[in-house]
This record gives structure tokens, sequence and C-alpha cells, in this order.
């Protein structure tokens, strides 16, 4: 056996004990460039991880203090470095962990995980505005279209 791997690299010690080295590009050069490491950040986690960012800065608190409040399922707590990419949403920890963070923060596991604004209370003109479409037995889309044309008639009716 020639005591070259794979791409032309040496391996092992002399090349005779039979290791072969494997090239680090795993894929192509269309893929490769300054944005490759973008398919491995997911959009729910930068939003969730500037979240706990903001939740852990409001209190003053350190990643490592941050690290050491939230468990894993063994016990353990995880890393400095794990709850920094997990705010800059390059890391993807379990359901419960998300829980154990929105507990910890004493908020609701949906104001940490869910859309923005979900649990946002409604104002007293947006609620007029549900009171009239549903008494003049429309749907919240056919409202909106009829806004959007200024659907008043003569009678000031939407």
């Amino acid at each position: 056996m020639s005591s070259r791997g794979l791409g032309g690299a040496r391996s092992g010690r002399g090349g005779t004990c039979g290791v072969v080295r494997v090239p680090l590009a795993f894929f192509g050069n269309e893929q490769a460039g300054p944005n490759w490491g973008t398919r491995y950040r997911l959009e729910w986690g930068m939003v969730v991880g500037r979240r706990v960012r903001a939740m852990r800065l409001q209190r003053e608190m350190s990643i490592a203090r941050l690290a050491q409040e939230i468990q894993r399922a063994d016990g353990r707590p995880y890393s400095s470095s794990f709850v920094s990419r997990l705010e800059r949403g390059w890391a993807s920890p379990p359901l419960f962990s998300y829980i154990l963070i929105a507990r910890y923060f004493d908020v609701a596991p949906g104001e940490l995980l869910g859309s923005e604004g979900v649990e946002r209370p409604i104002t007293d003109s947006e609620l007029t505005m549900v009171r009239v479409a549903r008494n003049l037995l429309l749907t919240p889309e056919e409202a909106i279209v009829r806004l959007m044309k200024g659907g008043y008639g003569r009678s000031g009716a939407i």
C-alpha cells in the first residue's frame, strides 16, 4: 500500500500504519465561501438566542452564570461556550433546555419561543375592529380587504 492516503497526504508514521487521511473539504467549491456557515444557523435559533441574550443582559448576568443555571438531561450544566453559541443562533439544544431557560427568567415558554408580540395585550381600538367585523359577520380577511379598498358605502358600514 502507498504511504499516501486520499489527496496525497502522508498517513501515519512513515506511512506504515495504514491510516487514511480524509480531506476536510466535504463539498465542492460552489458551496464554499464566506457564507458556508449560514446553513448551520436557523433563523428561529437566532431569534430565540437574541431573546435569551436580552434577558440575560437585562439582569446583568454573565454567560458563565447562565450556563451554570441551566442543566442538561444528565444534570450537568451547559458550558459557557454553548450558551454563547445558543445566543448567536449556532446551537440548538433540546426543547426542555429552552423551557428551563424560560423558567429561570420567569417568563412563559411561549414568550421565549413564540413569534414576536404573541402575548402582547390587545388595544381598545383593535378590540373595536374585531367587534365590528364580528357584528357584520365578516372574516378577518374580508374586513381587511374592505378596509384596504376603502370599503365604506353610503350607509357608513364596512
